[in-house]
């Protein structure tokens, strides 16, 4: 258990089910990682705002969205057992994603979602480029998480878009949903 004053938004958890990473909610927002049973390290040095972290699928590999000046947000990569990092974004981005094996980084820049082919064996990511346009939103908890996922075989997104309705809100529970995905899925 993680202890502190300040809240926490989880944001990850890697594929051997002991690490994983959240980000700290005080300003500056930042991103700790913990690996197996060590303590919890920021991943940066607490000057910038850091969000939306994610493991890559091999458990060597942390993405993430920083603030650095005024509202423009990038998405970097960094090993997690080293403080080097790489930039992936070349003109603005937030809430990346991996795809499934780990070769490719999704993030959003706006209302696009954008691609970058990343080599796990040396940590370089490669050009992005644009998949397609849809209006970003989705986002809950102050735009500390993501609103849209990408599918395990990396040519289908969930991406949620907001509706116009009236005042009255409501609300969903849904049972049993993962068989409900996996008959879906099959048609």
């Amino acid at each position: 258990m993680i202890r502190s004053r300040f809240d926490k938004v989880p944001s990850s958890v890697g594929p051997d089910g002991r690490s994983f990473a959240f980000t700290q909610v005080e300003a500056p927002y930042e991103v700790f990682v913990r690996t197996g049973t060590d303590t919890a390290r920021a991943i940066g040095t607490n000057t910038e705002t850091r969000g939306t972290a994610v493991i890559s699928p091999d458990g060597r590999w942390i993405a993430y969205h920083e603030q650095a000046s005024g509202n423009r947000t990038e998405v970097y990569v960094q090993s997690l057992s080293s403080p080097a990092r790489r930039q992936v974004s070349s003109d603005g981005g937030d809430q990346p994603l991996w795809t499934r094996k780990g070769r490719e980084l999704v993030y959003r820049r706006g209302d696009a979602i954008m691609a970058a082919p990343f080599d796990p064996a040396t940590g370089e990511p490669s050009r992005p480029v644009e998949l397609f346009r849809r209006p970003a939103s989705g986002q809950l908890s102050g735009n500390r998480t993501t609103g849209y996922d990408v599918s395990p075989d990396g040519l289908h997104f969930f991406i949620i878009e907001q509706q116009q309705r009236d005042r009255r809100a409501t609300a969903a529970l849904i049972f049993n949903w993962r068989g409900d995905l996996e008959r879906a899925l099959r048609r």
